[in-house]
């Protein structure tokens, strides 16, 4: 019996990707649906393709979802489809050196309702600035690149590949990027028409499981899913390999921050023969693409009357996918800071920061409740000092 199609549609961007991985990795093996994606040109033929239930999903930008909704668009959210990612780029010959000096100028944006526009409105008024003091020019995904390298537009704000493509070709440069806008900002999500999702909720499930793995082989795989990039959004440039893959010059850029977090740009720029400017930016890309997660300080957690605790988990053998939710699950907790994956008997580590050790068994047993086939036992551990080493790449 030949399984029944579930349509998706999607747009030739980065944000995506996911999609296409799973549609090349995994669709093959569904047996609740057959997976048919469809490649769009607009937001505009997105939104109203769900509408008029021409698909049966779609990745839709998540101002315009909430737009879907209230204009009657029978829809729900299930998936998000990514966090960060969006750059405003600028003319290489723009003479735009800062967010105030986008006064006056023309900026490409995707969407009347997007989070792209609400990102410049944030950046605009951070320096005075109001969107009534820019141009807004909206432009389809594919016209970014030729409106900016024929002059029509001064800056675009949008997904990638198209900055790290204005950047790789010469003609932009990145001037700002998302997360230091806002960090952790939802931008796409997937949603689903109502009426599908009660009819055939196993074939959601699915592929929504699929993307999850899907973006974990992305980490893992930054080669080949790189490759599988360049075809799913059909983009041939060299940028897009970069979004998800590293070069010789990243990984000694990473080993000279490992040695010293704190060297100056002008020192790395010695070492790496590169100007200050393209360091600069090779770390915020790095940053953006979450090689590097985050710069922390170190503290005593005693002088702010907070026990360090490890709390070490025994996980059952189960697929990755159980074991990321359980990970996503402790991240929510505001109690808990980093988790790494760890070998040997326990799986994960957690550090916990509480008032008494009472509150690491606390939160053991809402993790157990939560994912009772998955935790096997767990062991708290008191830390009275941590040193931290910094190894080269």
């Amino acid at each position: 019996m030949a399984l029944e199609k579930f349509r998706v549609g999607h747009l030739a961007i980065a944000d995506h990707l996911t999609l296409g991985i799973a549609a090349e990795r995994e669709a093959a093996d569904f047996k609740k649906s057959r997976l048919e994606l469809s490649k769009l040109s607009s937001w505009k033929e997105i939104g109203e393709a769900i509408s008029k239930g021409s698909l049966d999903a779609c990745f839709v930008l998540a101002p315009l979802a909430l737009l879907l909704r209230s204009q009657g668009a029978r829809i729900k959210v299930v998936l998000l489809g990514h966090r960060e990612g969006v750059v405003l780029t600028v003319g290489k010959d723009s003479g735009i050196l800062s967010p105030l000096d986008l006064k006056g100028k023309t900026i490409g944006i995707p969407h009347e309702y997007s989070t792209h526009r609400l990102l410049l409105y944030k950046l605009l008024n951070r320096v005075g600035l109001s969107l009534k003091d820019v141009k807004e020019k909206r432009l389809v995904q594919l016209e970014f690149l030729t409106a900016l390298k024929d002059g029509k537009v001064d800056a675009f704000i949008s997904a990638e590949p198209f900055a790290s493509i204005a950047e790789e070709e010469g003609y932009g440069r990145a001037l700002s990027f998302s997360r230091e806008i806002l960090a952790h900002h939802i931008d796409c999500v997937l949603v689903v028409r109502e009426e599908f999702l009660k009819e055939r909720g196993e074939a959601v499930q699915e592929l929504v499981d699929a993307m999850v793995r899907s973006a974990l082989f992305i980490y893992q795989n930054p080669a080949e899913a790189s490759a599988i990039s360049e075809r799913f959004m059909g983009h041939s440039s060299a940028s897009v390999r970069k979004l998800v893959s590293l070069d010789g010059i990243d990984l000694q850029l990473l080993s000279l921050l490992c040695a010293d977090g704190r060297a100056p740009v002008s020192r790395l720029a010695r070492e790496l023969k590169l100007s200050p400017p393209a360091v600069i930016y090779r770390i915020k890309k790095l940053v953006s693409s979450r090689v590097i997660t985050g710069f922390e300080p170190e503290l005593d957690s005693g002088k702010l009357g907070f026990e360090n605790v490890k709390l070490l988990l025994s996980l059952q053998p189960k697929d990755e996918l159980e074991v990321e939710k359980l990970a996503q699950f402790l991240k929510m907790r505001e109690e808990v800071g980093r988790i790494v994956r760890v070998a040997g008997e326990y799986s994960l580590e957690a550090s916990v920061f509480v008032k008494s050790v009472s509150q690491v068994d606390a939160l053991a047993r809402a993790a157990s409740e939560k994912f009772p086939n998955l935790l096997k036992s767990y062991q708290p551990l008191i830390v009275y000092k941590e040193h931290w080493r910094n190894s080269p790449v």
